[in-house]
């Protein structure tokens, strides 16, 4: 589990070559340096890498193992005493909620949610 920082816009097909090509530090801290890119301040994604036949084993909280936050800084360009803005949660409504407040079935919404992310 890795918590990586998050930037705004689509990346160009360019970008991501240069990132298969040259690796991920270098290209992003060049692009954002050169603001190709651009920080969302404070924001960040979890990416759980899982083997299939693990399937199921992180459903839990509990369960998962703390997120990687190596590569936080480096690729945000911040100080490592700077992370505090990472650990801020926004409150939010549950999706229930949200499928409850629509005509959509909560089943529904978790499909057309999951095609989409």
């Amino acid at each position: 589990v890795h918590q990586l920082p998050l930037f705004s816009g689509i990346p160009t097909r360019e970008l991501l070559q240069m990132m298969s090509q040259r690796g991920l530090l270098e290209v992003v801290s060049q692009a954002h340096a050169q603001k190709q890119i651009k920080l969302v301040k404070g924001a960040s994604v979890l990416l759980s890498i899982l083997d299939a036949q693990r399937f199921g084993e992180w459903d839990r909280a509990e369960l998962r193992p703390n997120a990687d936050r190596s590569l936080l800084p480096q690729l945000a360009g911040i100080a490592q005493n700077k992370l505090k803005s990472y650990d801020d949660r926004i409150s939010s409504k549950p999706l229930n909620s949200i499928a409850q407040d629509s005509n959509i079935s909560l089943v529904e919404l978790q499909r057309t949610v999951n095609e989409t992310f």
